[in-house]
């Protein structure tokens, strides 16, 4: 059965209850960022906080948040956000990286960086992306140290002064023989290349600790412009993926009933007739509450002691019977006053009024109809 790619996108109730649907969790989707918080760290119980390092700035992006960077739209060339980890063992699968970007310009000594490993140099290991002023996109894997780095560097030239998407898919990153990866902008195949090989195995354990929008060991690639939605993925990804993204970054995720549960009821309700006539029952009184009930409540009416009866004299509601009924039936003349109690704690409902009518005679009535004899 194949699996909709693109659900409609909704709230969510809180960050951490938000999980990607079935396609995207067998594309191996592992961490998601967006504006200056993850929202999404698949191998860790609690989504790591962010620190920040200079002032990024809130922004508004084409997917709701975003993060600026630099002296545009953050507010120095040091700005960066710390915090994420991409659990890799020994980072030997496929690697695919989608970001949501605004550049001003390329940044620090033209090579800012969207992100990289929290080290900064790569010594311990780790990735880093980044656009560069001499027209081409960059995708990093340190093997062991800066020495042995195996590199796309993808013929593209990143847009400025506009949002696009970035999509970058690898399906192998050991590096260890030539293979090729696919660099998408706005959903559309860019440009391909093949990676430089880096003899020896991937010797490193380390995760990968991530900095955003600069790199740590000396804060000098810092990104010039505005970083939305970043979704990493351990499979390399398709076309219709990177089109799909690019289309709506919120694919991903599973659409989750997010319906508020109604308040629980605070009081009762009451409806009914405003009239009838004594000695016979009214039609239906209806009782209820003003929202879900915990258990049984049972409710009991009453005329203030008037005389009347009340047929059952008492009736029962719950979550499953939210509602139920009686009649009255008044023992005299005159405009009574129904109310209801209940056993459950909640305001009693409105009293009303009901208009008790003398019942018509039925021989006084034919009486007055008949001809008065003495007058023929």
């Amino acid at each position: 059965m194949a699996v909709k790619r693109r659900p409609t996108a909704g709230a969510y109730p809180a960050k951490h209850l938000r999980q990607p649907n079935a396609y995207w969790r067998s594309k191996g989707l592992v961490l998601s960022f967006l504006g200056n918080r993850l929202i999404y760290s698949r191998d860790t119980p609690v989504i790591p906080s962010v620190t920040q390092t200079g002032t990024p700035k809130r922004q508004s992006g084409p997917h709701s948040d975003a993060i600026g960077f630099g002296t545009t739209y953050g507010t120095g060339t040091t700005d960066m956000l710390t915090g994420g980890v991409l659990p890799v063992s020994l980072r030997t699968q496929a690697r695919s990286i989608f970001s949501s970007m605004y550049l001003v310009g390329y940044g620090g000594g033209g090579f800012g960086r969207l992100f990289q490993d929290a080290v900064g140099s790569g010594v311990a290991g780790g990735e880093a992306v980044y656009p560069s002023n001499i027209s081409t996109i960059t995708y990093n894997n340190f093997k062991t140290s800066a020495a042995t780095v195996i590199s796309w560097i993808f013929p593209t030239s990143a847009p400025t002064a506009r949002w696009f998407t970035l999509c970058l898919s690898i399906p192998d990153i050991t590096g260890t023989s030539a293979i090729t990866g696919t660099c998408y902008i706005d959903g559309k195949i860019s440009s391909t290349v093949a990676n430089n090989t880096a003899a020896g195995a991937i010797t490193s354990n380390v995760a990968t600790n991530l900095t955003w929008g600069n790199r740590a060991s000396d804060g000098l690639r810092g990104l010039d412009g505005m970083v939305g939605v970043t979704h990493f993925f351990e499979e390399a990804l398709s076309p219709e993926d990177a089109a799909d993204l690019d289309a709506n970054p919120d694919c991903v995720w599973e659409v989750l009933d997010v319906r508020r549960a109604s308040a629980a009821a605070t009081a009762t309700t009451l409806s009914g007739p405003s009239s009838g006539t004594t000695g016979v029952a009214s039609t239906n009184f209806t009782v209820g509450a003003n929202g879900p009930i915990t258990g049984t409540v049972t409710v009991t009416p009453s005329d203030a002691a008037d005389g009347g009866t009340f047929t059952p004299t008492s009736v029962a509601i719950s979550s499953g019977t939210p509602t139920a009924t009686f009649t009255y039936t008044p023992a005299s003349v005159g405009v009574k006053t129904i109310s209801i109690s209940d056993d459950g704690g909640l305001t009693d409902a409105t009293p009303l009024s009901y208009t008790s009518n003398a019942a018509v005679s039925f021989i006084g009535a034919r009486m007055n109809r008949m001809p008065n004899i003495a007058r023929m």
